[in-house]
């Protein structure tokens, strides 16, 4: 069988072998899948898929927009995906609250159950609710979760869906409520076909 070469310098080049090669400057965008036995060189080194099932990260966002008089705003129960990895949960405000107590911080973006999960590791969130359009911060996983310490590496794995959550100070009565989009990178561990 021959073996096709991608080559920047060269074009499309035939030699021995089987598979395709890609040489020099490659770069992968979008959604690229490679199957079979391909390798890829570049820039970045090596990469070998030989079957198997391919895992992307994945990026998601929700809007969440702030209730008058309330002190934490949740995302969606399954926001965070059953059976996911995660590796970063992000925040950036989309609409500066106004009126009522506008300018409170948002202390802590986590869980239900661990308030902080996300924003430990950066030394704490505090963005305030009136912020310019655009102020953003992004946290990692706290690896200090109280499971087992056979399992504090793996806390960033999620079993079950969860739902991200904000912890702020009263923002009161809004003439303007408050907007955040909530930004969650992972990767989708689920039960697939294939090897």
């Amino acid at each position: 069988m021959v073996k096709v070469v991608i080559d920047d310098a060269k074009g499309l080049v035939q030699s021995a072998g089987g598979g395709v090669e890609v040489n020099n400057n490659l770069a992968l965008n979008g959604a690229t899948t490679l199957q079979g036995a391909s390798t890829v060189r570049g820039d970045q080194g090596y990469a070998s898929v030989s079957g198997g099932t391919v895992v992307t990260l994945r990026c998601k966002r929700e809007t969440l927009t702030m209730a008058n008089g309330t002190t934490t705003t949740d995302s969606a129960a399954g926001f965070i995906p059953a059976n996911s990895l995660v590796i970063a949960c992000g925040l950036t405000i989309a609409t500066p609250g106004a009126g009522g107590n506008h300018g409170v911080n948002i202390t802590d973006w986590g869980l239900d159950g661990d308030a902080d999960f996300f924003n430990v590791v950066n030394g704490g969130a505090t963005i305030a609710t009136d912020a310019a359009a655009g102020t953003a911060k992004i946290g990692c996983c706290d690896s200090n979760v109280s499971i087992s310490d056979a399992q504090k590496a793996a806390a960033q794995f999620f079993l079950a869906a969860d739902a991200v959550r904000l912890t702020h100070g009263n923002v009161g009565t809004q003439t303007t409520a408050c907007q955040v989009n909530v930004d969650l990178w992972y990767y989708d561990l689920s039960a697939t076909t294939g090897s």
